[in-house]
């Protein structure tokens, strides 16, 4: 784990995975490495936490995650957690809704089509209308005769 106010050291390990230093120390926390957690049921992620003894809720002053509402933070001997439930994606600092759902598409210009088969199909169904309707006029016209 990481601890709050730790001399700036390099990290060892792929990417910066690893939070002990070439010395054997513990390196410092950053907002970036303190988790933001993501949940359907934050209330039950909340209690579970607490039932391993993390304390969590009002009261608490966060060390790393200063934007971290105070009912949803926990704080654990290793570090600090902030759970958010799905309706409060928009408050995570570390997450964007483009990295949790994808891009957002791109609207249609009012009036298009949804696909360009069905304009297709469309005009093939107009064209096959005016053919037909012309062919049993010529007909009739051979009948009057």
């Amino acid at each position: 784990m990481c601890e709050p106010g730790a001399k700036d050291e390099r990290l060892v390990g792929s990417e910066g995975s690893s939070r002990e230093t070439r010395a054997g120390r513990i390196a410092p926390c950053s907002a970036g490495s303190m988790p933001e957690v993501l949940t359907k049921h934050p209330d039950v992620v909340l209690e579970v936490l607490k039932a391993e003894g993390a304390q969590c809720g009002v009261g608490l002053r966060p060390k790393i995650l200063k934007d971290c509402p105070q009912d949803k933070l926990c704080v654990l001997k290793g570090g600090e957690l902030c759970v958010y439930g799905p309706t409060e994606l928009g408050l995570m600092t570390q997450l964007t809704r483009e990295e949790v759902c994808g891009a957002v598409p791109t609207p249609r210009a009012e009036g298009s089509f949804p696909h360009p088969a069905v304009g297709i199909g469309l005009a093939v169904a107009a064209v096959a209308t005016v053919t037909a309707a012309a062919t049993r006029a010529r007909r009739r016209r051979g009948r009057a005769t």
